[in-house]
């Protein structure tokens, strides 16, 4: 395409549709030599000339600017950005941000030289701030006086105005304040993908770092994701929020699926993960907020089991500890004094996962738990000189081990919990449990989605979260059809654990407007029973708790008193490959109450009136009842009533296969 072309249609007026802008990205696309990273970010400059020519003229100039260069370049068939140095405005594609495009900052050291490879660390942001001023403030250059986080966010600073850090930089946007969970973990590891598919990066010197809520979502990503990180970076975050907010968790036994959800996600419960990565604390001795004895308590079980940590304590600082640890590049000095490195073929991998999600490991992966919900473990360790691997499995049906990316050589044998399971060359094998325990190489299929709990159809309800989903509000009721609507947008754009506003996880549709083939693949979630909500009458015969007109119905037993519902996930019995949640009540305001639930839920809860006592933490309030909670079993069912348990406190019944 003709470089005049690309500066014309980059040259547009800046009242143009944003259709006609980011036309750009298509054109420059025919070159043939750009990643996909680079066409989706001049999109963004063309969106972003767009989308604030009214509330911020001087940054839309700002970036029709930039993006008339760079389209310029790009249609020479070359990619602007190897050459491009200092703060970048990057951008994926993504279904749930503004445009269709997710920005997120980087930083590229006035030295970068494709040539070489780089450290990357990926710094995630707190609650109040924003991934473009944090990496700012990673550079020297804090908020000045009257400055908001957004506006200084939109002024760029010239790359000869930036220290040479040696690192390359990455600050993702979290999609508003999910603090990096559910759709905001698909983030974290989506812009780590791009940097190293679009820069030279060292895979083994990828450092993930946060600060505050974003330094316990490094902890929290670190120790799942361990394998894929030299080191993990916590400044100033709390090491569990379950613990820090919970408080009362202190005072009161938990309830069994409690105790299952916390096993499944709380970073002291997985640190085996991290025998291979270090774990740095950066605390400031007079910030109250981040309660140092649980940071102690976990950098105790990192140091037994893991790869230990090290503590940095600025003693006059407080919560604000980021602004020594980042002056003059003080953070990134120190991981490269300690030359942490991750070891390209490491000759033993522990893996702990509840979740199949993280249930993968350098070259170790659970393909199928014997049952989800109680976390798997696999020990393995190279030995006799590459040449043999004995496995170590807690939980495991079926298990693939990557034998050419382990330090092996030629031929090897793999002994699993002490019998041979294979033997041949050094390549990647899915090993198989058969009915008496022993595992061997077999021809292994994963159950279908719907019939088995599987991975990326396990449940708990937070596993909905990952995804795109269509919010669909019944209208067949008008007198309930507003509060079913406000439960809707509420459930759209304000998950994880009422921690704010967050971009629009998908669109929200009346159920006479939703039509799921106008949409790509997602998950789908109803609100309101089959009386108000056609789709959920639709859904409700393939459910194992039945949804009717007013009513639900548990083990044979009618609930239809005010305040009764239910909230659960099941396979979508019309699509069992992605998710339904059901999100019912007898009165419509109930559903809006149930869908301000905290975060960490089961399969399902069958809740009542005094279900909903006002909490701002992670678990059910320990005053809260309801008639049943808990998992479904592998299939999907309800487990039979002999497995039931009485709930203390707060009454109720619990599920536990």
């Amino acid at each position: 395409m003709p470089a005049s072309a690309v500066l014309l249609l980059f040259a547009l007026p800046l009242g143009s549709p944003p259709e006609e802008l980011v036309e750009l990205a298509a054109k420059a696309a025919s070159k043939g030599s750009l990643t996909q990273g680079t066409i989706d970010t001049l999109r963004f400059h063309a969106w972003s000339a767009e989308r604030w020519r009214h509330e911020d003229p001087t940054f839309a100039r700002i970036m029709r600017q930039r993006g008339i260069s760079l389209a310029a370049e790009a249609a020479r068939g070359r990619d602007p950005f190897v050459t491009t140095t200092g703060i970048v405005y990057r951008a994926m594609q993504s279904p749930f941000a503004p445009g269709g495009l997710r920005p997120y900052g980087l930083y590229v050291p006035r030295s970068y030289d494709p040539s070489r490879r780089y450290p990357l660390f990926v710094l995630l942001r707190g609650g109040t701030s924003d991934h473009m001023s944090l990496l700012r403030q990673m550079l020297g250059y804090p908020n000045g006086a009257g400055e908001t986080k957004a506006l200084i966010a939109r002024r760029p600073i010239a790359s000869s105005r930036l220290p040479d850090l040696g690192w390359l930089v990455a600050t993702p946007s979290g999609y508003g304040n999910t603090a990096f969970a559910g759709i905001g973990e698909e983030e974290v590891l989506e812009v780590i993908d791009d940097v190293v598919r679009s820069y030279s990066v060292d895979p083994d010197r990828i450092v993930l770092a946060g600060v505050s809520r974003g330094g316990y979502a490094a902890v929290d990503l670190g120790v799942r994701y361990a394998g894929r990180f030299a080191a993990v970076v916590d400044i100033c975050g709390f090491a569990d929020p379950v613990i820090q907010k919970q408080r009362n968790l202190r005072e009161r036994p938990l309830r069994g699926f409690e105790r299952r959800l916390l096993s499944m996600v709380r970073p002291i419960e997985l640190a085996e993960r991290t025998a291979a990565t270090p774990f740095y604390f950066v605390v400031g001795g007079r910030d109250p907020g981040t309660w140092p004895a649980g940071l102690r308590m976990l950098a105790r079980r990192l140091d037994a089991v893991g790869g230990g940590h090290t503590w940095l304590e600025w003693p006059n600082a407080y919560h604000s500890v980021w602004v020594p640890a980042f002056r003059d590049g003080t953070i990134l000095k120190r991981l490269d004094a300690d030359g942490v490195r991750r070891d390209s073929r490491p000759a033993k991998v522990v893996l702990v996962a509840g979740q199949y999600r993280d249930a993968e490991q350098r070259w170790v992966r659970v393909e199928q738990m014997e049952r989800f919900g109680s976390p798997a473990r696999v020990e393995a360790s190279v030995a006799e000189g590459g040449h043999r691997i004995v496995v170590r499995t807690e939980n495991v049906e079926a298990l693939r081990l990557a034998l050419d990316e382990a330090p092996c050589d030629g031929d090897v044998e793999v002994v699993v919990d002490g019998h041979l399971a294979y033997s041949g060359p050094a390549r990647a094998v899915v090993l198989v449990e058969d009915a008496g325990g022993q595992f061997a190489e077999r021809r292994w299929t994963p159950p279908s989605p719907g019939l088995r709990k599987v991975r990326g159809s396990s449940g708990p309800l937070e596993d909905r979260d990952h995804a795109l989903t269509a919010y669909v509000y019944g209208t067949g009721r008008p007198r309930s059809t507003p509060a079913l609507r406000d439960a809707a947008e509420r459930a759209a754009r304000g998950g994880f654990g009422n921690g704010g506003a967050i971009w629009r996880q998908g669109p929200v549709l009346a159920d006479v407007d939703y039509d799921p083939a106008r949409l790509p693949p997602h998950h789908l979630a109803l609100y309101g029973h089959a009386g108000e909500n056609s789709w959920t009458a639709r859904v409700a015969p393939g459910l194992p708790i039945r949804v009717g007109d007013g009513f639900v119905e548990l083990r044979g037993a009618r609930l239809d008193r005010p305040g009764d519902g239910v909230r659960m996930v099941h396979p979508n019995p019309l699509d069992p490959a992605r998710y339904v949640e059901v999100v019912a009540a007898v009165d419509a305001d109930d559903v809006f109450r149930a869908v301000k639930l905290p975060d960490l839920l089961p399969d399902y809860v069958v809740f009542s009136r005094s279900t909903f006592v006002p909490t701002w933490q992670h678990l059910l309030h320990v005053r809260a009842g309801f008639h049943e909670a808990g998992f479904f079993d592998e299939l999907w069912r309800l487990v039979p009533d002999i497995a039931l348990g009485r709930s203390r406190p707060g009454g109720g019944m619990e599920a536990l296969p």
